[in-house]
């Protein structure tokens, strides 16, 4: 498989993860449910024209047809843009909202899937003369356009005999350029930040997002640069930062699908066998919920705050691992660098992770 059939699967697989998110959002985000629909029902039309363009190729069908495809993907996503900007609103609370997390989402991945997708339209049209040249030789003619002047459109003013040269140079340029896009696009989604990460940047990164949301707590008497002054402890929320830690990321709210910070469970929930199983909810999340909703946001049986169950054990095992990281906080900001030389893993305590897992069977 060459690196432009690699990159543009990436793409695509990107397009499938959004679109399974904004369908989740759709079920569990009441208040911009129909939001989530009309996105969801883009994202699906942009994904499956993508794929459609890819399997029409693959069968050799009039590159005509192609272009329509890859013409209509290129209309998705525009309109996913708008969509892509108020998903990071609504999320602020839950993002890191660092202005290069907002370039990084709704400008740099749509934009360069929308290169990337221009990209495959030119390829697609100069390998559509690249064949009329070796079906017809020199009497292959493509049409020369300029724009009207009247319309502000373009229209064909006349025709050239193919350059099967121009034509490869083209592509070549073209595939470079897709690729590139495609990359770019992919990491954005994914998230440059998850791809490169050492103890040493996730505390920069930490330092930055606390600062920016003014949340960097410091005891009384002390300054940034004195060691274990860090208080992630009195956090409402587990910093976006974190939220890739591998106790963290274990535990989520079924609410909102981050980290949970102080969790509850919800004992009127199953498993697809029918077998009871609690599932985790952030507590003011639920709260709310249940301020507004008399039952359970995932079985939809009726629920109650009283009805909650406490988590003791996760609740210690989370605040056991701010703490650790609030060391370690203290330590990127008093400068000692033999403090990161450590693997993130080797820090959990068994004991308190054993307590989780027993108190939270999965």
């Amino acid at each position: 498989m060459s690196l432009t059939a690699i990159t543009s699967t990436a793409v695509a697989i990107c397009d499938g993860i959004k679109l399974l998110e904004s369908i989740g959002k759709s079920y569990n985000d009441e208040e911009h449910r129909w939001q989530h629909i009309f996105s969801s029902v883009n994202r699906l039309a942009m994904l499956s024209l993508n794929i459609g363009s890819k399997v029409g190729k693959v069968k050799k069908i009039d590159p005509d047809k192609i272009i329509i495809f890859k013409t209509g993907e290129f209309l998705t996503r525009i309109a996913d843009i708008p969509f892509r900007l108020a998903e990071f609103f609504q999320d602020y609370e839950h993002e890191d909202p660092s202005l290069f997390r907002f370039y990084e989402k709704t400008l740099i991945a749509p934009f360069s899937g929308i290169i990337a997708n221009v990209c495959e339209m030119v390829i697609t049209d100069e390998e559509k003369y690249l064949k009329e040249y070796k079906e017809k030789g020199e009497e292959a003619k493509r049409p020369i356009y300029e724009e009207d002047q009247d319309t502000e459109l373009r229209k064909i003013v006349d025709y050239k005999s193919v350059d099967p040269k121009e034509c490869k140079e083209t592509i070549d340029s073209a595939r470079k350029t897709q690729k590139i896009a495609s990359t770019i696009k992919v990491t954005s989604d994914v998230g440059i930040k998850n791809i490169i990460s050492t103890p040493k940047k996730l505390y920069e990164e930490l330092h930055t997002y606390l600062r920016f949301r003014n949340s960097l707590k410091i005891r009384d008497g002390a300054s940034e640069s004195d060691s274990k002054t860090v208080d992630l402890v009195s956090s409402e929320m587990i910093p976006m930062p974190l939220q890739d830690d591998n106790i963290f990321k274990v535990w989520t709210c079924a609410i909102t699908h981050m980290s949970v910070r102080d969790p509850v469970g919800d004992p009127t929930t199953k498993d697809r066998a029918g077998r009871p199983v609690v599932t985790l909810y952030e507590r003011r999340f639920i709260y709310r919920w249940l301020s507004a909703h008399p039952t359970s946001p995932v079985s939809r049986l009726p629920l109650s705050k009283t009805a909650l169950i406490e988590k003791p054990a996760l609740k210690s095992l989370i605040e056991n691992r701010l703490r650790f990281h609030g060391k370690r906080l203290s330590a990127y900001l008093a400068r000692e660098e033999g403090e990161f030389n450590f693997e993130l893993d080797t820090a959990i305590d068994p004991v308190l992770q054993t307590n989780a897992d027993v108190e939270n069977p999965s």
